[in-house]
């Protein structure tokens, strides 16, 4: 609990930031007579979720109004009627261009840093910013990993990974539902292509078509050839790996996933499968063409997780009239105080911030064997620039409806990604070249 002592506070508005004399104070959160107004992209599960871990440690009313994530773009419209907006980060280079967000200060961030934890170093270094401004903390930063029920399984290449594949018997999977195809091959490229990220140059041709992403799109449609199922999601993975029903594969945990668990554990025979611990690996990595240019033959390369376009961005938005309130509020969200239960509740949610004690700071907050391996990943800086362009989820449909077909073998590799290629040149076009190259820019902190 973050304490039993409640304090009151007036109304500040959100482009002021809290008064240098309102130390932080770990043992108290702050209440307004008036409810908090949150925007949460995401379900009614979720916002109950929410509002019932809150209750637990705080009395501030909260009032969330809840877009779902189908219809995510519909967020932009709102944003300016609430106080706080738990948004996902594609949607963060729409807000910027129409300026619906506050960008926060350093003393802001200080002081949100002293009361709820330092945040993990790769949250920090990308997530929530835009250009050289701050605008929203990373409430969430979910990574996927290799997932296995033997701990001695090792694949250090995504070459080495399709071998370990075929010796399952097709007992593994990889996220390929529709949805999630596309985000399983730029996981695959985050780890493999040495050349250009996204766009080939500032003038924002996509690099997609080009030899690198041609090898890895051949060798995931290699390896799914191995897979009994191509409809599964990430969550839906860890599941059944975690049930018995798969060997391993590519996957993370989610609120869905651990309450399909909770639900497989009726019987006795299901229960113990539920109670297999998970071995989590980082996923393979490495170079995806070969010396003659053919996909399978990986060198090592470093872990560069690519972090979703649904990782969960709290913000405070041009229409806040309480600061000091809708703060705390994000700090916790963000914070290991009390948010257990919420995180195993909301599928994207979970911690991006150490202890407040600087020698608690670099030891796992969980003993849960995902969560563990997460936050140990969360500590390093390295990581993939993000797609938070403005139009992100047309970009990310593009590339997935192309992978999906490519998977399935209706087209060819080479075909897919030039289908992808085209549609993000035109989407670009539709939206302005100008403007998404400035964008970009920004989305890459320059």
């Amino acid at each position: 609990m973050l304490g039993g002592s409640v304090l009151s506070s007036s109304l500040v508005g959100c482009n002021q930031d809290v008064p240098s004399d309102a130390q932080p104070d770990t043992g108290s959160m702050p209440v307004d007579l008036f409810p908090l107004n949150v925007l949460l992209v995401g379900t009614s599960q979720e916002a109950d979720a929410i509002v019932d871990a809150f209750a637990l440690i705080s009395e501030q009313p909260l009032k969330l109004q809840v877009v779902e994530p189908q219809q995510s773009v519909q967020a932009l419209d709102q944003l300016s009627a609430c106080d706080v907006a738990i948004i996902p980060q594609s949607l963060l280079g729409a807000a910027a261009k129409q300026e619906l967000l506050v960008p926060r200060s350093e003393d802001w961030i200080g002081k949100l840093n002293q009361q709820f934890g330092t945040p993990f170093a790769l949250p920090a270094s990308g997530l929530g910013r835009w250009g050289a401004d701050v605008l929203g903390i990373a409430v969430g930063a979910k990574l996927p990993a290799r997932l296995a029920a033997d701990p001695q399984s090792d694949c250090k290449t995504w070459q080495d990974y399709q071998l370990w594949v075929e010796s399952l018997g097709g007992q593994a999977a990889e996220a390929l539902a529709p949805g999630w195809a596309g985000w399983s091959f730029l996981n695959r490229c985050a780890s493999s292509v040495s050349g250009a990220w996204l766009f080939e140059s500032s003038e924002l041709n996509p690099a997609l078509s080009n030899e690198e992403h041609v090898a890895v799109l051949q060798q995931l449609c290699a390896t799914a050839k191995h897979y009994d199922d191509h409809q599964l999601t990430p969550g839906q993975i860890e599941a059944q790996v975690r049930q018995g029903k798969l060997l391993g594969g590519i996957g993370m945990v989610t609120a869905a996933a651990a309450a399909n668990a909770a639900n497989a554990a009726d019987g006795a025979e299901q229960a113990a499968q539920a109670r297999i611990e998970l071995s989590v690996f980082d996923l393979p990595s490495g170079d995806a063409r070969s010396v003659d240019g053919s996909p399978g033959d990986l060198s090592i390369a470093a872990f560069k997780p690519l972090l979703g376009h649904y990782v969960p961005i709290a913000c405070l938005t041009t229409g806040c009239r309480q600061n000091e309130v809708a703060t705390a509020f994000i700090g916790w969200l963000a914070s290991n105080q009390d948010t257990q239960s919420l995180h195993r509740r909301c599928q994207y949610l979970s911690v991006t911030r150490s202890n407040s004690s600087e020698d608690e700071g670099l030891q796992p907050l969980t003993q849960a064997p995902y969560e563990r391996w997460l936050q140990t990943k969360l500590q390093q800086r390295s990581a993939r620039v993000p797609m938070n362009l403005p139009g992100a989820d047309l970009y990310y449909q593009a590339v997935d409806q192309a992978v999906g077909k490519a998977v399935a073998g209706a087209l060819s590799a080479e075909q897919a990604m030039q289908q992808a290629s085209e549609a993000w040149d035109a989407i670009t076009d539709s939206i302005g070249r100008d403007q998404q190259k400035r964008a970009w820019k920004m989305a890459r902190g320059l």
